[in-house]
C-alpha cells in the first residue's frame, strides 16, 4: 500500500478454513470455510483497537490483533485448520496472510474459539 501508492483496506477480517493455503492463493481458491451454525468472519478494525500492539519483538516489528471470538451456535461447525487475514468477508477482497491453527478444531454448539493474530516482519 505504501510503496505502490495503493488504497489501504477499510477493515480486516479473520476467517477460518479447512484448507491448506499456498502463497499464490486468493480468497476464491480457499475451501472449507464454515457457513452455518453461527460462524462469521471476525472484524479486526484497522486501528489501534484492532491492532492493539505494534512493537519490536526480538529486534523485528510485530503487530498483534485484538482477540476475536468465533462461536458455534445452533449446532457444530468445522473442522478448521487455518486462519486467514483478509480484507473482506467474501471472495472480493485480498488474502493478506494465513497461519495454521495449533491443531484442527471442530466446535460443538455453544463452544468458542478465541484467535489473536500476530504478524511479524523478519
Amino acid at each position: 500500500v505504501v510503496l505502490r501508492g495503493a488504497t489501504a483496506p477499510v477493515q480486516f477480517y479473520l476467517r477460518l478454513w479447512n484448507d491448506t493455503p499456498v502463497e499464490t492463493d486468493t480468497i476464491a481458491d480457499l475451501t472449507g470455510e464454515p457457513t452455518t451454525n453461527g460462524y462469521a468472519a471476525q472484524l479486526v478494525e484497522r486501528s489501534a483497537t484492532g491492532w492493539r500492539t505494534l512493537a519490536l519483538d526480538s529486534g523485528d516489528y510485530r503487530a498483534v490483533s485484538s482477540t476475536e471470538t468465533f462461536i458455534a451456535s445452533g449446532g457444530p461447525w468445522g473442522p478448521v485448520t487455518y486462519c486467514t487475514l483478509t480484507t473482506s468477508t467474501d471472495s472480493s477482497g485480498k488474502l493478506v496472510s494465513y497461519v495454521a491453527l495449533s491443531q484442527s478444531r471442530t466446535l460443538a454448539a455453544t463452544e468458542s474459539l478465541q484467535v489473536t493474530y500476530r504478524l511479524k516482519l523478519q
